[in-house]
């Protein structure tokens, strides 16, 4: 239900958009009367899904290595580990970004089970973060990945979860997700849903007046240098900007969906680039701890150990 309150001349004075009923997710790997087709190699492991969808592990990681729809691949390397801290304080309200990085493989081991298969790695995450990642994959190129790690150290959490890198194919991102407000203008970066290019198509220069809102600018002239922007090498703010609670969240090429996010509400979605690299990090825990006036900032402790569940689905575009 949309609602609007205006006043004695009509000018809106606030608006609410109302669920009436409540919105049912899928948790757990779906029941499937289809097969997979496993076949490997010394140093790679190929799970074979319905229509025509491939996924390629590789075994000296426990990672995969690339996705493949129809005969057109997308390299794709994940899922790891993915863990920021709050780091020493730089000024008042900025600290140091704690990253822990690296991944040495200990274990790799398959098998099926019930119509699914089970990938399960194990290693270390910066020398000393034990992971434990199972990843319970369906005929539909679904993906349950459960996830465990050991040795965290103390601190504030910014994110913790896993993520995924790939190539630079994607064109677009989708979403829909629990917002805080009920409603936001059309185009807003924290719309309950939308969709966003990744990259700028109007270009601002220093000294000009925008010729876009703030959500489709790609840098600051006050943080970034006041080099004009271009078109292919950042993200938008809309595209980059974390999307909490996600109900559905997706990555796009041509308007079709190449990775989807699912969650119940609980996970957090951000999308970065590096080079000619995509990062997606998919997160069960999120804190935005540089806030520093105590406004939406949860301030979480890390644990030394910690578990979690993420669904993926790759080429999901009923």
């Amino acid at each position: 239900i949309y609602l609007e309150a205006r006043d004695g001349s009509g000018r809106i004075i606030d608006q609410y958009t109302l669920r009436i009923d409540e919105e049912e997710m899928e948790t757990g790997p779906p029941e499937t009367n289809s097969s997979l087709a496993v076949t490997g190699s010394d140093s790679t492991l190929t799970v074979a899904c319905d229509n025509n969808i491939s996924l390629l592990f590789d075994k000296s990681t426990g990672h995969l290595r690339s996705i493949m729809n129809n005969g057109n691949e997308i390299v794709l390397s994940g899922p790891f580990f993915n863990l920021r801290t709050r780091g020493r304080s730089v000024i008042y309200s900025y600290h140091e970004i704690m990253e822990y990085t690296g991944w040495k493989l200990l274990g790799f081991s398959w098998e099926e089970s019930a119509g699914h298969v089970i990938i399960h790695s194990t290693g270390l995450c910066a020398d000393s973060i034990s992971v434990d990642l199972m990843t319970t994959i369906s005929a539909d190129a679904a993906m349950i990945i459960r996830y465990s790690a050991s040795g965290i150290p103390a601190g504030y959490i910014r994110e913790l979860g896993i993520g995924f890198n790939l190539e630079n194919a994607i064109d677009a991102i989708s979403w829909k997700r629990d917002p805080y407000w009920s409603y936001y203008p059309e185009e807003h970066l924290s719309s309950a849903e939308g969709t966003s290019g990744l990259y700028p198509t109007k270009l601002k220069s220093y000294r000009s007046t925008p010729p876009k809102d703030w959500a489709f600018d790609t840098k600051s002239f006050y943080y970034d240098g006041t080099v004009d922007e271009d078109a292919g090498n950042r993200l938008v703010n809309r595209a980059k900007g974390t999307k909490e609670n996600i109900r559905e969240y997706s990555l796009l090429k041509d308007g079709s969906k190449v990775l989807t996010v699912t969650s119940d509400g609980q996970a957090h979605c951000r999308l970065s680039k590096t080079g000619d690299t995509l990062r997606l990090f998919i997160s069960s825990e999120l804190d935005y701890v540089d806030l520093s006036w105590g406004n939406y900032q949860r301030n979480i402790e890390a644990e030394s150990e910690y578990a979690g569940e993420l669904s993926v689905k790759f080429f999901d575009n009923r």
